[in-house]
């Protein structure tokens, strides 16, 4: 019995000692677990636990044009902290820092009371307002650097920079495109605090310093750029239009020396309450909007078949007023017709009958095949966000009258920067670049970071197709519709162009879009201008309600960079204005082109009805009349 006792006791010291020797393995597991694998994690908490952080927000980087010019740039401010257990006296805090700020005391006082650790009290302070806190060295107040946008311009180039939010974050435009390059990184002041948020006495706040955001030169050329936003705020007014749109570039490089919208806001006073109507006129539309360009697309149809070898300066075509296509009529804009004429002369009349003629040989096949060579149809490689790919049916959907429309800018929509970017190829030697805003990047040292180069994006037709277009499209401005964006002494290019809009798929009556794209000079250019009307009331045609405004620019371009005038200024002959009233539209037509005018026949009606200007005026040889011809109920 004895014997069987010590057995068991034995046993049982066996199992408390094997119990012991698991707990205690246990035991050193879970330590080395807690002091080894979780110490980094642990050692993390603790530390977010004592210690209190007040963040230095980077200054963002400056924005300025070709030449060195700022466009927007930062500017250090100060947001207020408070750590509401740190602050003794709260009520003479909250009196203090309302005589400071301007702000409500009881509003003050209740944040001051807040439950949270920290609590921001006011943001973006100027200097001097934050000298007066500091002086006062109030306990549990603190100062944190941020940073405050502003822009030296106001309105100009608000769809091309964009704007930031109040956190200092690009949120559109150019300001967004590039923001990992403007931001910067943010610093940080570090301090060591209590379980309730106090500073401990006797410890010392780490800083670590912001890095400033890099520095951003554009393409943009700000004198260059007035001028566009001066058209364009004075289309508004004289043309009553919706909007008005301005783009200036290099053709020889793509790069955008000017992009002006109308209407436009504020960029120091952004309408931050009306998120609707901030991101509507924020919008970008000459590279994010679609619109059906008119006759200026003639341009591209005439080049692409010169290239193809369908058609030289002096093939001839007829024009009886229209063409039916697949038992489609499809109207020329003179219903009375342009008779026999040569490409370059329907490029001067903007002849419907003459690029229907072009594209028909063309065949849809190539023609897809040359719109891809221009980024049509698809994003253009511009160095902006959401860049319009313009709107082209698909191609094994196209109909013959399709396809005839097409010819002259219809049943076709790209954005003005795809426009400008393609008449650009087609009149700098046949090189089509990409497009851009930027032309280099330097840190906050003035070290370079980036720099861009016209890059070209393919070929699309000869130095000798090119050469023939520019002289087409001179023709067009000193004996065309493109008379009145004439300068002289100096030798213009440029082509009309008036388009329908359409709403919910049907033609908006009484809505158009005039536009005029011109060269300067015409025989080598070294600027493109085009300038758009939406919705002008009054006269609605490119040739007068765009040309005049684009004439406007190249005439502020030639006195800003001194071009001297080339040819002999041509003494201007007067001719009096017949009265055409009653008369019907071919005989209109004799007459005017016997008075060498150029003319418009609007409407069907049979005879004419109104004309502007007026009988008995005196107006220069050239010059553009318009005559309505409406039918009498």
């Amino acid at each position: 019995m004895q014997n069987y006792n010590s057995i068991f006791v034995k046993k049982r010291l066996i199992c408390a000692c094997v119990v012991l020797g698991l707990f205690l393995c246990a035991l050193v597991v879970r330590l080395f677990y807690v002091q080894v694998v979780l110490s980094k994690s642990l050692s993390l908490r603790a530390t977010d636990q004592w210690m209190r952080d007040i963040p230095l927000s980077a200054l963002r980087g400056a924005i300025c044009d070709r030449n060195g010019v700022a466009l927007a740039s930062s500017y250090t401010t100060y947001d207020v902290y408070a750590r509401p257990n740190s602050v003794k006296d709260k009520e003479q805090t909250a009196t203090c820092l309302a005589e400071i700020l301007g702000e409500d005391k009881e509003e003050l006082f209740e944040k001051i009371c807040s439950k949270q650790s920290e609590i921001l009290l006011a943001k973006q302070l100027e200097k001097e307002v934050a000298g007066k806190i500091k002086e006062k060295q109030l306990e549990g107040i603190y100062l944190s650097e941020t940073s405050t946008r502003e822009y030296a311009y106001d309105s100009l180039l608000c769809q091309v920079l964009g704007f930031c939010n109040t956190d200092g974050d690009g949120q559109s435009g150019l300001e967004a495109f590039y923001n990992k390059y403007l931001a910067g990184v943010d610093g940080v002041l570090v301090s060591e605090t209590d379980n309730a948020g106090r500073k401990i006495y006797g410890t010392t706040a780490t800083y670590i310093p912001s890095v400033a955001g890099m520095n951003i030169c554009l393409t943009i050329d700000l004198n260059i750029q007035k001028l566009a936003e001066k058209a364009v705020q004075t289309i508004m007014a004289e043309q009553g239009a919706k909007k008005a749109t301005a783009i200036v570039m290099d053709p020889n490089t793509a790069e955008v020396l000017a992009m002006a919208i109308s209407p436009s806001i504020d960029l120091n006073n952004i309408p931050r309450d009306d998120i609707s109507y901030l991101m509507s006129v924020m919008r970008n539309s000459a590279v994010q909007d679609s619109y059906e360009p008119g006759s200026t697309f003639k341009i591209i149809t005439g080049a692409i078949a010169m290239q193809l070898g369908l058609a030289s300066e002096n093939s001839y075509f007829y024009c009886p007023g229209n063409r039916v296509i697949n038992g489609v009529k499809i109207n020329c804009a003179r219903r009375s017709g342009h008779g026999s004429q040569s490409l370059e002369q329907g490029f001067m009349n903007s002849c419907n009958c003459v690029f229907m003629d072009l594209i028909e040989r063309i065949g849809v096949d190539r023609f897809y095949s040359y719109l891809d060579k221009f980024c049509i149809g698809k994003s253009l490689p511009v160095d902006f966000a959401s860049s319009s790919g313009g709107i082209l049916i698909n191609k094994a959907s196209v109909t013959a009258s399709d396809l005839a429309r097409m010819g002259f800018g219809q049943s076709i929509a790209l954005s003005p920067l795809q426009l400008v970017s393609s008449v650009s190829a087609i009149v700098n030697g046949g090189a089509f670049h990409a497009p851009y805003f930027v032309k280099n990047i330097t840190d906050s040292k003035g070290n370079l970071v980036y720099m861009q180069n016209p890059t070209k994006y393919s070929d699309v037709v000869s130095s000798s197709v090119s050469a023939s277009i520019c002289k087409m499209l001179e023709s067009v401005v000193a004996k065309g519709g493109g008379k009145k964006a004439q300068i002289d002494g100096y030798r213009i290019g440029g082509k009309t162009g008036t388009a329908q809009k359409y709403e919910n798929g049907a033609i908006a009556q009484g809505k158009y879009v005039a536009s005029f794209v011109g060269l300067l000079p015409a025989d080598k250019p070294e600027y493109v201008v085009l300038v758009i009307a939406d919705e002008p009331h009054g006269s609605f045609y490119g040739a007068t309600a765009a040309a005049p405004y684009a004439k406007q620019i190249m005439e502020g371009i030639i006195e800003l960079k001194n071009i001297n005038p080339t040819e002999a200024v041509q003494e201007k002959v007067y001719v009096e204005m017949p009265n055409l009233l009653g008369k019907s539209q071919t005989e209109v037509a004799g007459i005017l082109a016997g008075l060498e005018l150029y003319y418009i026949l609007e409407g069907d009606g049979k005879s004419a009805t109104n004309q502007i200007p007026s009988a008995g005026t005196k107006i220069e040889k050239g010059e553009v009349v318009l005559v309505k011809f409406e039918n009498k109920e």
